[in-house]
């Protein structure tokens, strides 16, 4: 079934990653993971805002698209299996 855009998930892959850094019982490697997370996403981001000068007939592919491919990863996944 395919979901609106609106639709809302009740916990999103980014927040599981930053809840693991607040565990009781977290590991270095759960703050390496969010950290990681944290710096690819800006440094993606940036990197996406040249895809329409190297693509110039690509649509839209910039930071709201990659979010969106996300949110609908999300979607599909469904809290059950991201927690």
């Amino acid at each position: 079934m395919l979901r609106r855009s609106s639709d809302k998930i009740s916990l999103t892959l980014e927040q599981h990653l930053k809840n693991f850094t607040m565990y009781e019982n977290k590991t270095i490697r759960h703050d390496i993971l969010w950290t990681t997370w944290c710096q690819n996403k800006r440094l993606l981001a940036r990197l996406l805002e040249y895809t329409l000068s190297s693509f110039p007939t690509y649509s839209l592919h910039d930071a709201s698209h990659a979010e969106s491919v996300i949110h609908n990863m999300e979607l599909v996944l469904g809290p059950d299996r991201i927690d």
